[in-house]
């Protein structure tokens, strides 16, 4: 996580301008200049004001293949549980960094790939090897001296595939997909584009399930699926990652959720002799052995003489709600009234009496 507060008093909190690769406050030769309430203020150079600074200096590389990896931001925190920025650079093209102008003290050191430059799809890191700031090990700063060989082999296992409709084969843009690693803590997620295709990045080398479901940005009335057509979590097909290794055509065709909604409005259609009038039920155990176990219909308790003044709102949305408004229906996982009960809920709005 990136933190752009810095703090330049006990009391300040203030946020650094400078050139760099990405926001924070990085103590150049002279000056750092920043903003306190709005206005800019000189302040004088690190140095002069703490007297020797040390530095901080290490090559990333790829884990996989040991290639050095350019464009990695790389960020020196304070270790006392405020992870404050203090200092932070970005690797040249053969992976080498030096953070320099560090008071001495302890740091946490951090690796990741968030607007530094690199192309690459790795895994945020914290020296030495650990996943989150808790269990990085602290990097020791001496005044005029160099801490070195602070380095980081980065993770960069993928799953990339395409997702499609199961009726028609149309690609499904917009559909979320969420892996999460069957023995352990490592996830990752994605959204397809709109060609259907997708990557998760920065995986670590393990097994994992992947999810497919609607919700980001797509939402088609499409069944939830996990690998490889799957129905659910317990019974997922295992997808293996190697880092450094992209894991591909971890594909999905998603079902629409048609079968269940033509059950469900043959049941409510053969049941129909059974409705109340008030029209409220619920049907359980309906005959069928591809029935649905439970259903019903959303319904509201409407008084049969309403105000002139809001009554004939409240029943022209009724109207829409049972007629124009039920092509709504699939797209928030409902079904459409069945014919029959319709014909009794449109007899039922008639003999509502507005403003008498």
């Amino acid at each position: 996580m990136r933190h752009t507060g810095r703090t330049a008093q006990a009391s300040d909190r203030v946020l650094a301008v400078r050139n760099g690769c990405r926001s924070g406050w990085l103590v150049r030769a002279a000056t750092c200049v920043v903003l306190v309430l709005g206005s800019a203020i000189a302040m004088g150079s690190q140095a002069s004001a703490t007297g020797a600074t040390g530095s901080i200096s290490g090559t990333v590389t790829a884990a996989a293949g040991g290639g050095d990896v350019s464009g990695i931001c790389v960020d020196a925190l304070t270790s006392d549980g405020t992870l404050t920025l203090v200092g932070s650079a970005t690797t040249a093209a053969d992976g080498t960094y030096a953070i320099s102008g560090l008071s001495a003290g302890n740091y946490d050191v951090e690796f990741s790939v968030s607007g530094c430059g690199t192309t690459g799809s790795y895994l945020t890191q914290w020296y030495n090897n650990a996943t989150t700031s808790s269990t990085a090990h602290v990097v020791p700063v001496t005044a005029g001296a160099t801490t070195a060989s602070i380095n980081a082999a980065l993770i960069s296992g993928a799953i990339t595939g395409t997702v499609t409709a199961a009726t028609g084969g149309a690609d499904l843009g917009g559909i979320c997909v969420d892996v999460q690693q069957t023995a352990g803590v490592g996830f990752g997620s994605a959204t397809t584009r709109v060609d259907g295709t997708y990557i998760v990045t920065g995986l670590k080398s393990g097994s994992y399930s992947v999810e497919f479901f609607t919700g980001c940005g797509n939402n088609g009335n499409y069944l939830t699926q996990w690998y490889n057509g799957q129905a659910t979590e317990t019974s997922a097909v295992p997808v293996m990652v190697v880092n450094g290794v992209s894991t591909p055509t971890i594909n999905a065709a998603l079902i629409t959720g048609g079968s269940i909604s033509g059950t469900v409005t043959a049941a409510a259609n053969a049941a129909l002799k059974d409705i109340p009038d008030d029209l409220r039920y619920s049907l359980t155990n309906q005959p069928g052995k591809d029935s649905y176990p439970v259903s019903g219909t959303s319904w509201a308790v409407v008084y049969d003489k309403l105000p002139a003044a809001k009554g004939q709102q409240v029943l022209d949305f009724l109207r829409w709600a049972t007629h124009d408004g039920q092509k709504h229906c699939e797209a928030l996982h409902y079904v459409k009234l069945p014919q029959g009960l319709l014909e009794r809920v449109d007899k039922k709005l008639a003999g509502i009496q507005v403003g008498q």
